[in-house]
């Protein structure tokens, strides 16, 4: 039997570069705050494949437990975890719309 995860949408900062490829001088470099990025998947708790001071997340977890695309966040990079509600969704209605 499949053990239950919990799936969350993680809002977080990431780390990242100017938007120019060219050296600059410090005058010229703008501070353009956060840059925030959204990730939905399921959370792992350490011991679990999670690890200690961070959020991880894992995108695909298969029957035997394998698990692919772990993304591992530091905690002073998250700024919002929300738990997703567990609804089942019927899979013809999703056909159908997708088709429309």
């Amino acid at each position: 039997m499949r053990k239950p995860r919990k799936m969350v949408h993680v809002v977080w900062a990431d780390a990242h570069a100017n938007d120019t490829n060219a050296w600059l001088y410090p005058g010229e470099v703008k501070d353009r705050g956060e840059y925030l990025v959204d990730t939905i998947g399921f959370i792992l708790q350490p011991g679990d494949g999670g690890q200690t001071g961070h959020i991880s997340v894992v995108q695909s977890v298969a029957q035997d437990d394998a698990m692919d695309a772990i993304l591992n966040i530091p905690l002073g990079m998250v700024r919002s975890v929300n738990v997703l509600s567990g609804k089942r969704v019927r899979l013809d209605s999703l056909v159908r719309r997708a088709a429309k």
